[in-house]
């Protein structure tokens, strides 16, 4: 019963509770929760976007192929490396879907990113990628994909036509996207690699990962130089009036966000060590080895903190410095009116 017991607690600590699916019927939950407990490499898929009209897959497709220097693989294992076989596969599907053919708004081809970390070698990403696509799309759609190295961590972009041969179109939902990156984790375990796929809650995480738009604001490119976001600067201002409140003698503002997610937390984490509990009572040493492994898991989660928590810490912190600098200054001798502070920290003082 301890192993019944362990197995729902770890499909509660997964998620997985109100997903149901033929999946979870056969899913080694104890090897699931091993990999995860013990740092799996997570696996990253997402829809980046889907394209409508020629002129929109066209444009899509050369970025892809880096306008010809990159190559292409499509669903039948044809490979085109040179420029004058990719700018043929580009014209083809960009005349496939011309204006004439298709209804307005109707989405043509869908736009997916598989990618893996940093170190994870980028022929395994691509191998793998090529074993996904062809199982979970190859009997009904084609496809196009092209392994791209050009940052640090490797990444395969995968065009799917969402017209099937059966005539069907594709309607991916969310569960199906959950499904994808089980899918994707096991093609990359299959390439060696020791990954899963898991939400960032049942890792222990809650800020959700920065936006490509504004990493690329503030990493800069050719045409601009590196800026702080408009949107990470409006929230920098709102948690400073949220602070200047709480000097003037007002309670901590409670937003019903940070209650779910804590309790959501809570309830994770409860799982997590409910699980563990029960595997070490059984028999088995890899299951009590397990048990140790889930303990050391959770302890060394973070902080139960958001976005938003992280901001006020780093202005409380950097507020603090300046207070201590201004106070060393005027000890020093000088007079206050000599004394540098920014104007957020004159707001503060107000």
């Amino acid at each position: 019963m301890s192993l019944i017991r362990a197995e729902e607690k770890i499909r509660q600590a997964l998620l997985l509770e109100d997903i149901r699916r033929k999946a979870n019927k056969t899913k080694n939950l104890r090897a699931t929760a091993g990999r995860v407990s013990r740092g799996a490499t997570e696996v990253m898929v997402k829809i980046t976007g889907f394209g409508k009209g020629g002129g929109h897959i066209k444009a899509h497709l050369d970025y892809n192929s880096r306008n010809g220097k990159v190559e292409l693989e499509n669903d039948r294992g044809e490979v085109y490396s040179s420029k004058e076989e990719i700018k043929e596969v580009v014209k083809e599907w960009g005349s496939e879907f011309s204006d004439h053919k298709r209804r307005q708004n109707q989405r043509d081809t869908m736009h997916m990113v598989l990618s893996m970390p940093e170190g994870v070698e980028p022929e395994s990403v691509k191998n793998a990628v090529r074993d996904f696509a062809k199982d979970v799309f190859g009997k009904n759609h084609e496809y196009v994909f092209a392994l791209h190295t050009d940052e640090l961590h490797p990444h395969v972009h995968l065009t799917v036509k969402m017209l099937g041969h059966d005539g069907t179109r594709l309607n991916p939902r969310k569960g199906e996207l959950r499904q994808w990156r089980d899918d994707f984790a096991l093609a990359m375990r299959d390439q060696g690699v020791d990954a899963e796929a898991t939400p960032r809650a049942s890792r222990g995480i809650v800020k959700k990962p920065e936006s490509q738009v504004i990493r690329h604001i503030e990493k800069g490119d050719k045409t601009h130089k590196p800026r702080k976001s408009k949107v990470k600067a409006l929230k920098e201002l709102e948690v400073i009036e949220e602070i200047k409140a709480e000097i003037n003698g007002q309670p901590p503002v409670e937003r019903i966000w940070d209650k779910m997610i804590l309790q959501q937390q809570r309830t994770i984490r409860g799982a997590w060590l409910g699980a563990a509990n029960e595997l070490k009572e059984t028999p088995d040493p890899s299951d009590q080895n397990l048990s140790g492994d889930i303990q050391s898991f959770v302890a060394a989660m973070p902080k139960i903190d958001t976005e938003r928590h992280e901001i006020k810490a780093r202005l409380i912190e950097r507020f603090s410095i300046q207070r201590e600098n201004a106070q060393a200054t005027l000890e020093a001798g000088q007079s206050a009116d000599q004394v540098e502070t920014t104007p957020k920290y004159k707001d503060l003082e107000r």
